[in-house]
């Protein structure tokens, strides 16, 4: 299977969004849809954060990403914020529909609470949940 960084671009360049990567979230390192750019300045960070921007400059999806030392799989999209434009790449790359979470399932003496987005997301490994 593709690296989801790598599906990830090429989808979004697919789709017609412009690509941004912020490199450990502190500069613009890329803003365009050049898909061996982008992916070259995702790979040159530990981790970082990538954004999808529509034609009119707009952001409309971020995912996080992190490259660790012996990590298996070697790199993960970590998070990621929940709509429809994150939805339709989680589903076109994992093959499966997202479940959103119900407010009645929130167990909120949880100590992960803050990480209940991602477990809808079966490629997410945060923390090593596992989605």
């Amino acid at each position: 299977m593709e690296k989801a960084h790598r599906n990830l671009v090429r989808w979004a360049i697919d789709q017609g969004y412009t690509v941004e990567v912020w490199g450990e979230d502190e500069f613009q390192d890329y803003r365009g849809t050049d898909f061996g750019e982008a992916v070259e300045n995702i790979e040159a960070c530990d981790g970082g954060t990538i954004y999808l921007n529509n034609a009119d400059g707009e952001t409309v999806a971020w995912f996080s990403y992190v490259f660790d030392w012996d990590q298996n799989p070697d790199e993960i999209i970590n998070d990621w914020g929940i709509n429809e434009v994150s939805g339709a790449w989680d589903k076109h790359y994992t093959g499966e529909s997202l479940s959103p979470v119900v407010e009645d399932d929130i167990d909120y003496d949880d100590p992960d609470l803050g990480h209940y987005g991602c477990q809808n997301f079966p490629n997410c490994d945060l923390y090593g949940c596992g989605g």
